[in-house]
């Protein structure tokens, strides 16, 4: 366990030591060990069947390959109240949103909207796209996404051992953006979107 202050005090003031020893000398967590996939949770209104019955299992997901950035959002609305005669203020927790953004390049395959639902069967016409192999959405109004997915995100430490994950549930596609630029050798896409929930995992 990390050390109490009171030991850093007494033990290790003035001393060439780390505060916490037992992190070790590469604590920091790559951006290479860390595994982004996706699962789709409903196709043409029914529910899909979860490997582990009432939670998804990392069969469950597929992986999301040249993935350049992500960022997740969470914020909780937190009310501050006073009262008259006094100058203490009570904070009342409310409601919370979750929010992610990802950044991918555009490649010969599935598009990074396509990415998030695995193998599902789509409707070629409803992509936005003139695509026989159904590759890429680019149609931000398809019935398509209507449907909720999960996003996955593991963790793994410089020796690939698991630290743990979580899953954003319920997410929908909000916004998309593609960057198009002469100075760029790639097309990079991008995506807003919003979740229900964080759950987290155990990956041991």
């Amino acid at each position: 366990m990390p050390q109490s202050v009171t030991d850093w005090i007494l033990h290790s003031y003035g001393q060439n030591k780390h505060v916490d020893p037992e992190l070790g000398e590469h604590p920091n967590v790559l951006s290479e060990s860390v595994l982004i996939g996706a699962r789709t949770q409903i196709q043409d209104g029914e529910y899909l069947t979860k490997s582990g019955d009432d939670h998804p299992t990392m069969e469950d997901f597929t992986a999301i390959g040249v993935v350049q950035s992500a960022t997740i959002q969470q914020q909780k609305n937190l009310q501050q109240l006073w009262e008259i005669g006094s100058n203490q203020s009570y904070i009342i927790p409310g409601r919370y949103t979750i929010g992610a953004n990802l950044s991918r390049v555009m490649i010969d395959g599935q598009s990074l909207m396509r990415a998030l639902y695995g193998k599902l069967d789509i409707d070629v016409n409803d992509a936005g796209f003139k695509s026989d192999t159904s590759s890429y959405i680019i149609n931000l109004a398809s019935k398509f996404l209507n449907q909720p997915f999960d996003l996955l995100f593991l963790f793994f430490n410089q020796t690939d051992e698991p630290l743990g994950g979580f899953y954003l549930e319920d997410a929908f596609v909000q916004q998309h953006q593609m960057a198009l630029s002469a100075q760029q050798s790639v097309v990079i896409e991008n995506i807003g979107l919003i979740a229900s929930r964080i759950i987290s995992l155990s990956v041991g």
